[in-house]
């Protein structure tokens, strides 16, 4: 691992035609399994958790709706070895805690 995991989202209407996240675009890539590399383009992410360091990265991320039009977030918090702890965030419909 070479930089922290964390949680980020845009949202898309219905009907998956218009992006209704303000943001920046964001560009980056990977490589495939050929080794090739492949371009990247995000427009609008909303980031909901900010890691810096490498000692905490988000894995295994649960969302799960909560009646009052919420969301919860469960998820791991580990270091590049080892499990550090288990967290969660509740945000609204539009991401915000």
């Amino acid at each position: 691992m070479n930089t922290p995991r964390n949680i980020g989202f845009t949202k898309i209407s219905k009907d998956l035609s218009t992006k209704l996240t303000p943001g920046d675009l964001e560009t980056g890539g990977y490589y495939d399994f050929g080794g090739t590399w492949t371009d990247l383009e995000h427009e609008g992410i909303q980031w909901v958790t900010n890691f810096v360091s490498l000692s905490d990265s988000v894995s295994r991320l649960k969302v799960v709706e909560i009646p009052g039009d919420l969301i919860l977030l469960l998820f791991e918090i580990w270091t590049p070895d080892d499990y550090g702890h288990t967290a969660y965030i509740i945000v609204d419909k539009d991401g915000y805690p």
